[in-house]
């Protein structure tokens, strides 16, 4: 391959610098070096004195013609020729050395392919800009001060569809769903379904690829139900079969027909493109969930185009005005209405990019931070592999010197060395990226309908980030090799600057071995929390369990509609129990605390419920009693306190009448916080069995229980206790509809939001660990191929130390000590960044210490032992040479 690339930069090579130009230039110097030696001959010089004079004179022959290439060509086309001299040359020098080319090229190439596969998946989902027909006039409609997902409610947006005339207003509702072409298929995973009102799809451009697409009258009650598949899904579940429309697909067991297929072009004003399109009629039909009606309250997403001449400012105060006059007798009669609607520009232009979440930017800073770790573990590799094989050029630094050439066009082969191989690197990365891409898309649940193919900004920053790489790592080898010292290096192989080469190449060793030990010990640590959460103790029976959230629209929800709201879900046949609780199991919103006890962190959850809770939940209280009735209503000071924190916190003794003063001193509270309240001092009544309500935020934690209350602006959720979850949540949502129907229901069954939870764990430890894989990988390989080269070069001092009596094991010894010294101080420099950031990351570590011994002692351990090995395997080698063939060479 080098013999080939060498070849093809000689032709280009060709047009700048020419084979007859050169011997003109030859010819030239050799006339004006010649009349300069007669002239000093003539008077009086000596043939050899003559002749050095002259050289000094013209200051070196091939400094020379190089200023005469220079007039002759320009600067540009000199620039250009000494470039691809340079590349020639460098490509030569792979060809002798290809086992630490290919060793440097693959560490390189793997780093630079994480790297572009998270920039892939980046550019895919926020970057590419949003396919519809002109996205500058689409905005999205909310109330103000919140997210367009927030939602309107379903009646509110057909008063607005049906009376301004300012923009076409349309709706649309996202679902997961399970998506099949064979009945009785339900292990497929989960797809997004996007349900739209009848004129969405033609109002942003969306047009059939095959088919037809959505129409008004498929959004109506009693219609059939019908779909538009993507054209991804109809390429990978229909093979692009034709004589796919018409057929059925199953959505969640429920057959429905396809009508069309979109075309690829199109995604609409959503983050991801859905899978299938179907009719918001029909989401009752296929979700069993309540049905969208004209008095119905259920929440959807308003989209709408402006109309020619319209802004979004003055459709924002049209939309406002009809709210309110629609509902004026409803708003009079109810109270104040809510808060102001306004209409913004969420969908960007398609030439600008997607914007960013609140909670992508952590997300992302967190994954380019792991990546780009790994990528300065591999430059530094290449740094180390470059600064060991510079030991062996000092001599040809020394002759180039002679020749004439300036430190700069030293500095700027060594380069171009470097830039090479980066380049080349990031060539390879680039099939690297075609398969861990799509492997990390799917790890992070990237919509399968989202092409993760590289486009050209993959191809640019992929030839960017192998740029700055090849600059980068040939900084250091540059830097030394315009250093070099004439005399000596035309003496020895070796000089003043090998020594500082040593040190940087310790350095970059000592530095491999850290960021590795920070990398394994953290993906130690996410896959013992994993395993500790996945273990851990539940307390009750979590698929009996479904929580409903309760939001008002500009009213409050008192006691009277709680007390209403119990009695009618309790009614229902298939439901067990219901109570009431502030804080919903794996919620949103919590109140929590910090303790300390013996000078370690202790995570504290309070939980305010009512008196039916722990009977509801089936939770045990293994001491004292619940709450009564009257204490729940009026808030009292008790309290319930979990199995640990009783026994972390009174040493195995009775809790009973004591104050919670023992666990959270009220002076802690800081003063004008809302965790003040939960610090108040409080009769400790009760022990409840230990319950996982939320994942912990640490190695220890436990659960107060007080009392709910009066309800406050946030109301409470309804904790409800069913054999049926699904038929009970929908029968619940009917039922607190006919009390209320302005209450907005959000239901959950926690058996979902604790899979949910754990996957999470999960996902970071699959993340985390394959990049620590490849870390290890890359120092191991690092530091075996820079010990080999190493070695290699102190063969000649090994045959000495052999042949003056030096034992193999002595030698053996000797090297494997020089080898793990940088290693020993870098791993111990890990230890402590790890034991550093375990304690930033302590809340991402449920269950575990931010400094489990396990993990970080693991990774030392796991380190040592693979390090020993790549520096024993080729010492080893070289102390069993014959120190007679040492001394011959």
């Amino acid at each position: 391959m080098f013999r080939c690339l060498s070849r093809l930069l000689s032709a280009l090579r060709s047009p700048f610098v020419g084979r007859r130009a050169e011997r003109e230039l030859d010819a030239e110097m050799r006339g004006h070096l010649e009349e300069e030696i007669d002239a000093r001959i003539r008077a009086g010089a000596s043939p050899a004195e003559a002749r050095r004079a002259a050289l000094l004179e013209m200051g070196g022959v091939e400094r020379s013609k190089e200023e005469c290439r220079d007039i002759r060509k320009g600067g540009a086309g000199r620039f250009a020729a000494t470039v691809f001299q340079d590349l020639r040359f460098a490509l030569r020098l792979f060809r002798r050395h290809p086992a630490p080319v290919t060793i440097a090229v693959c560490g390189l190439a793997l780093a630079i392919g994480a790297v572009t596969s998270i920039f892939t998946i980046v550019n895919a989902t926020l970057l590419r800009p949003y396919r519809m027909d002109h996205p500058e006039t689409v905005v999205k409609v909310a109330h103000a001060g919140e997210p367009s997902w927030v939602g309107l409610s379903y009646q509110l947006f057909l008063q607005m569809h049906a009376a301004t005339s300012l923009a076409t207003i349309e709706a649309s509702r996202e679902a997961p769903v399970r998506l099949a072409v064979t009945p009785g298929s339900n292990d497929e995973p989960y797809r997004w379904a996007l349900f739209v009102s009848g004129g969405y799809l033609s109002m942003l451009g969306g047009r059939p690829a095959l088919g037809r697409t959505l129409i008004p009258t498929d959004d109506t009650p009693g219609a059939p139900v019908v779909a538009v598949v993507s054209h991804r899904f109809w390429m990978t579940s229909h093979n692009a079969d034709l004589a796919a429309i018409g057929k059925s697909i199953w959505i969640n067991t429920a057959p429905v027909q396809v009508v069309g297929v979109m075309r690829p072009d199109f995604t609409g004003p959503m983050g991801s493109p859905p899978s299938v399109w179907l009719t918001i009629a029909s989401y009752d039909d296929v979700l069993a969930g309540p049905a969208f009606t004209e008095t119905g309250r259920g929440s959807v997403e308003v989209v709408g185009r402006l109309q020619p001449g319209a802004t979004a400012l003055a459709l924002g105060e049209n939309l406002t005005t009809v709210a309110n006059q629609t509902d004026a007798r409803r708003q009079r009669r109810e109270g104040p209405p809510p808060s102001p609607l306004f209409a913004y520009h969420s969908a960007s232009p398609a030439s600008e990019p997607r914007a960013f979440g609140g909670d992508t930017v952590p997300g992302l800073i967190a994954g380019f931070g792991l990546v780009g770790l790994v990528l300065a573990l591999a430059c530094a590799n290449t740094a180390n592999l470059l600064m060991a094989a510079a030991v062996t050029r000092v001599r040809e630094v020394g002759v180039r010197l002679a020749m004439g050439a300036t430190r700069g066009r030293l500095v700027r082969q060594l380069i171009t060395e470097s830039v090479l191989l980066g380049l080349i690197a990031g060539g390879v990365s680039l099939l690297v990226t075609f398969w861990t891409a799509p492997v990390i898309g799917r790890m992070v649940e990237v919509s399968p309908e989202m092409s993760l193919a590289p486009d050209a900004g993959v191809w640019l920053f992929n030839f960017i980030v192998a740029l700055i790489c090849g600059v980068g790592t040939g900084l250091s080898p540059a830097r030394f090799g315009a250093r070099g010292n004439l005399q000596y290096a035309l003496k020895t192989d070796a000089g003043p600057a090998g020594r500082v080469r040593a040190r940087w190449r310790v350095s970059f060793i000592g530095f491999q071995a850290a960021a590795s030990m920070l990398l394994i010990a953290g993906a130690g640590l996410f896959a013992r929390a994993a395993i500790a959460v996945a273990h851990v103790e539940i307390g009750y029976d979590v698929d009996r369990i479904v929580t409903i959230g309760l939001r008002a629209d500009g009213h409050v929800v008192d006691t009277t509609y709680l007390s209403s709201a119990l009695e009618a879900v309790v009614r229902v046949p298939s439901i067990e129990r219901v109570s009431l609780s502030q804080y919903e199991p794996f919620g949103f919103s919590a109140e929590d605390d910090v303790a300390v006890r013996n000078g370690r962190r202790y995570d504290v959850q309070t939980q305010r419920v009512d008196a039916d809770y722990f009977v509801t939940m089936g939770l045990r209280v293994l001491r004292g009693r619940a709450f009564t009735a009257d204490e729940a209503r009026s808030g009292a000071p008790v309290a319930l306190v979990s199995e640990s924190m009783a026994r972390d916190f009174f040493d195995g003794g009775d809790p009973i009448g004591q104050s919670t003063v023992a666990v959270i001193p009220p002076a802690e509270a800081a003063p004008g916080t809302s965790r003040v309240d939960s610090r108040a001092p409080a009769t400790i009544i009760g022990v409840v069995g230990d319950a996982l309500l939320r994942l912990p935020r640490g190695e220890q934690s436990g659960t107060i229980y007080r009392p709910l209350g009066p309800p406050g602006d946030n109301p409470p959720a309804l904790i409800v206790r069913t054999a049926t979850p699904g038929l009970a949540a929908r029968a619940a949502e009917d039922a607190l509809r006919r009390i209320d129907a302005r209450v907005v229901l959000y239901t959950r069954n926690l058996r979902d939001e604790l899979d949910e939870d754990l996957q999470s764990q999960q996902r970071i430890a699959w993340l985390v660990g394959p990049v620590a894989v490849l870390a290890l990988v890359l120092a191991l390989v690092g530091l075996y191929g820079v010990t080999a080269f190493v070695v290699s070069q102190r063969m000649k001092e090994v045959g000495v130390r052999m042949a003056i009596g030096a034992s193999s094991a002595r030698v053996l010894q000797m090297l494997v000590k020089d080898s793990l010294r940088p290693v020993l101080i870098g791993l111990a420099v890990g230890a402590g960044l790890a034991l550093a950031g375990g304690q930033l990351l302590a809340e991402a570590l449920p269950g575990i210490s931010p400094h489990d011994p396990t993990a970080i002692g693991g990774a030392f351990l796991t380190l040592l032992v693979c390090a020993s090995a790549a520096v024993i395997v080729p010492a080893r080698r070289a102390a069993k040479t014959n120190p007679a063939k040492l001394l011959r060479q």
